[in-house]
């Protein structure tokens, strides 16, 4: 696999957000954010805002929203961030799923091919009856 092809692979899976708390987060809350599967890293944008970057593979914008919910922060967004992060949880929850079936398909492809070697005979497949292969010559054999 090239390098442009493992950087998009890391960028199609790898997200950017910035989230509107209303006020700074504290040093503890980010090492939380930090220690959480998946986060690459978490830093306050302003000081109202904070930055996140995660792996869509290990965690979604969805679980982190919880989380820090959890830290006692309330989301308060305006119509617009509303709808932007409704497009984001959808997108990813898609992006997910396909992730899923990509997989899937691949296991099932997989174990067909490999279900079809093991039924089928190996070793010598000469289809002439016992008796003929000790009188008739094997033509791929050269004396």
């Amino acid at each position: 696999m090239s390098d442009a092809t493992i950087k998009l692979q890391q960028s199609e899976w790898t997200k950017n957000r910035r989230l509107c708390l209303g006020r700074l987060c504290d040093e503890a809350n980010l090492q939380k954010l930090r220690d959480m599967p998946g986060v690459i890293s978490a830093n306050n944008a302003d000081e109202k805002c904070l930055e996140i970057i995660y792996d869509l593979r290990q965690t979604s914008l969805f679980h982190l929203e919880q989380a820090l919910h959890e830290m006692g922060f309330d989301f308060t967004p305006d119509l617009f961030e509303s709808i932007k992060f409704a497009v984001y949880r959808y997108t990813e929850h898609i992006q997910i799923k396909n992730r899923v079936l990509d997989t899937g398909w691949d296991v099932w492809v997989r174990d067909v091919y490999l279900n079809e070697y093991r039924d089928r005979q190996h070793g010598r497949r000469d289809l002439r009856v016992q008796q003929w292969r000790k009188y008739v010559k094997d033509p791929g054999v050269t004396e």
